[in-house]
């Protein structure tokens, strides 16, 4: 596996895709792939920084993904509500 922290300035093999392209799941495996190679101290200290910035960006773009889910079911679960006869 080559860069799955996805460290880096997106030069050389390849760009770091955006969360909304990984997806919810997508970002959960790219995070627990960081905290794994930060748990073994695999990651450079040259590279630290890229990496410990790119688990704090997937941490806030499924935060923001939580959020909106949240607000979405907020608005459609009482409309499934039965209404009770009195």
């Amino acid at each position: 596996m080559t860069d799955a922290s996805g460290a880096g300035d997106g030069a050389g093999d390849g760009a770091v895709p955006d969360p909304s392209e990984l997806g919810f799941a997508g970002c959960l495996e790219e995070l627990d792939s960081i905290v794994r190679g930060l748990e073994r101290d695999s990651v450079d200290v040259d590279e630290l920084a890229d990496t410990v910035q790119r688990a704090a960006d997937l941490v806030e773009w499924c935060r923001g993904r939580l959020g909106d889910t949240r607000m979405r079911l907020e608005e459609v679960l009482p409309r499934l509500e039965t209404p009770t006869a009195d």
